[in-house]
C-alpha cells in the first residue's frame, strides 16, 4: 500500500482473505478501489485481481445501486446469499459491449418475466 491510500473498510472473506475497500491516487487522480486481498508468506496483505477500481465520477450511481439493493436484502449476511442454490440467485447480464459485437452478451436477452423477477428481486 503506497503512502497515499486510506483504508476505508475491511470485511473478512474467510481463509484469511478480505474484502477492503481504499481510497488512492493513481496518475494524480482519485479513485476507490474494492478489493480482495490476501495474506502473502510474509505476513503482509497482498491484492488480488478479484475487485475493481471505482472513478470519483462513479461513485453516485454505485452507491445509488448498492443502496437499492441493499434496501431488498434487508438484514440477510453475505453468508445468508452465498448459500442460496445459484439456480435461484438472480442471473444479471454484463453491461460491458462483447469485444467486436453489437453490445448483446450471448443469453443476455431476457422476458419479461425474467426481468420482472430480476425487478422484484433486485
Amino acid at each position: 500500500m503506497s503512502g497515499g491510500d486510506y483504508i476505508v473498510l475491511e470485511l473478512p472473506r474467510g481463509e484469511g482473505d478480505v474484502l477492503r475497500v481504499t481510497r488512492r491516487m493513481y496518475e494524480g487522480r482519485p479513485f476507490t478501489d474494492v478489493r480482495v486481498h490476501f495474506r502473502g508468506s510474509d505476513g503482509q496483505m497482498h491484492p488480488t485481481k478479484k475487485g475493481t477500481s471505482i472513478r470519483d465520477g462513479e461513485i453516485a450511481a454505485v452507491v445509488e445501486a448498492l443502496n437499492k439493493i441493499s434496501s431488498k436484502v434487508g438484514s440477510q449476511s453475505a453468508r445468508d446469499l452465498e448459500r442460496r442454490p445459484i439456480e435461484e440467485r438472480p442471473r444479471r447480464s454484463s453491461p460491458r459491449p462483447a469485444p467486436g459485437g453489437s453490445g448483446a452478451q450471448p443469453g443476455s436477452e431476457r422476458s419479461a418475466s425474467e426481468r420482472a423477477e430480476w425487478d422484484e428481486a433486485f
